[in-house]
């Protein structure tokens, strides 16, 4: 069983919530989808550094294993992951 306390404390990630301003909401962000499921919204559609991310996390076999937890059927033949 997963301790849930103690996986925060050692996690680096901090909880928190973000109001995003009226121009974050009115820009075009670069998405990976898996089918018709959203996955990540990365930064700014135009952004060259949002793009390497994406094409990264998309090569990348680690991430591949962790949405395949979330999503298994996403990897099947008719299964597509696309930003």
């Amino acid at each position: 069983m997963i301790d849930l306390a103690k996986s925060l404390k050692d996690s680096i990630l901090t909880p928190a919530s973000y109001e995003p301003s009226d121009k974050v909401k009115k820009m075009q962000h670069l998405v990976i989808m898996a089918n018709d499921n959203l996955l990540l919204s990365l930064g700014e559609a135009s952004d060259i550094y949002s793009k390497m991310e994406a094409k990264a996390l998309l090569n990348s076999e680690e991430f591949k294993k962790i949405v395949s937890v979330q999503y298994p059927s996403i990897f099947g033949n008719k299964s597509q992951i696309w930003v």
